[in-house]
């Protein structure tokens, strides 16, 4: 998970402090804190907190599961990059084809009308 904190937009409605399942929010220093110690991040504060004062900071990634993620974006990015390999035989499409032009067909026209 991550790390929670209550910025500047806190109106000290105390929704987060109610609803806080550890009791892990309390006023402190000018404002409202969570203490990160007792914070079991279920982020029931983030959800609650109508003025969007709840900021969570996400943990960065264990380093084994990064190289884990780069390679595996590596190999994809290989593999996209590995060229096709094109066959010289006809396709269906072009087998059929040939290359002298379709014959014309005469378009049909409206017989002419007698002048009266």
């Amino acid at each position: 998970m991550g790390t929670s904190w209550i910025n500047r937009r806190c109106t000290s409605c105390q929704e987060c402090v109610e609803m806080c399942p550890t009791k892990s929010i309390f006023y402190g220093v000018g404002r409202y804190v969570i203490d990160s110690d007792s914070c079991d991040d279920c982020h029931i504060c983030f959800q609650v907190c109508p003025e969007e004062a709840v900021v969570i900071i996400p943990k960065e990634k264990p380093p084994e599961k990064e190289a884990e993620n780069n390679e595996k974006k590596e190999a994809k990015n290989t593999e996209a990059k590995q060229p096709t390999q094109k066959s010289n035989a006809p396709t269906p499409a072009t087998a059929t084809k040939s290359s002298a032009p379709a014959p014309k067909t005469p378009t049909k026209t409206a017989p002419k009308k007698p002048k009266n």
